[in-house]
């Protein structure tokens, strides 16, 4: 399928929180998302930055979409073997 891109990253978020697909944000967009339980972060991903950016998305989008977790374990990946 193809993919959505979209002009801001609070318009990303909300389609996360909608089920569309995962995003990678920054922790204070993230934080009160992730406390009311309407995102959950994929454990061991986190992009070293000021910001905290971290990848989310929700828990039925994880199980329901292979796409999504497909770039959930490539960035995993890409965590543990860097320029691999």
């Amino acid at each position: 399928s193809g993919s959505i891109v979209f002009e801001t990253r609070a318009l990303a978020t909300q389609a996360a929180v909608a089920g569309l697909g995962a995003v990678v944000i920054d922790a204070g967009l993230a934080s009160d998302l992730l406390d009311q339980g309407l995102l959950i972060a994929a454990p061991g991903i986190s992009i070293e930055r000021p910001e905290g950016h971290w990848f989310v998305a929700p828990r039925a989008t994880l199980q329901r979409r292979a796409s999504v977790r497909a770039v959930r374990d490539w960035m995993l990946d890409e965590r543990d073997n860097p320029g691999a």
